[in-house]
């Protein structure tokens, strides 16, 4: 359902709601606002409009997934460039590429589960 603002003028111009809350509850609806990366007024704004509001740790925690996917295909690319190559050496540096390929692995798998454990 799409809100109307039109003639209705701006929200500081208005009246409050004002809400009755145990100090538990404030800091818990004041973190959930956080999270969400509203203000309190915003936050609770969306939440009695029956909107759900965005989870800004899951879009960051998205951003890391996808740089460290990027991560992933430029080491394999490079491992590809180093098995394609006529002068194979360095067992070293192939050593230290698979490393980085399983630790970005690791860091892809624990990001993943972040996001899923996240409210």
């Amino acid at each position: 359902m799409k809100r109307s603002l039109k003639g209705d003028g701006t929200r500081r111009t208005t009246s409050p709601i004002n809400v009755w809350c145990l100090p538990a509850e404030r800091a818990e609806i004041e973190a959930n606002a956080k999270t969400a990366g509203l203000s309190l007024s915003a936050y609770l704004r969306e939440v009695a409009l029956g909107t759900q509001p965005r989870n800004v740790v899951d879009y960051q925690q998205v951003d890391v997934l996808a740089r460290t996917h990027a991560d992933i295909n430029r080491l394999g690319g490079l491992l590809k460039m180093w098995l394609t190559n006529e002068e194979r050496g360095g067992h070293r540096e192939v050593s230290e590429l698979l490393g980085q390929i399983a630790e970005a692995s690791r860091a892809l798998t624990d990001t993943a589960k972040k996001i899923l454990r996240s409210p």
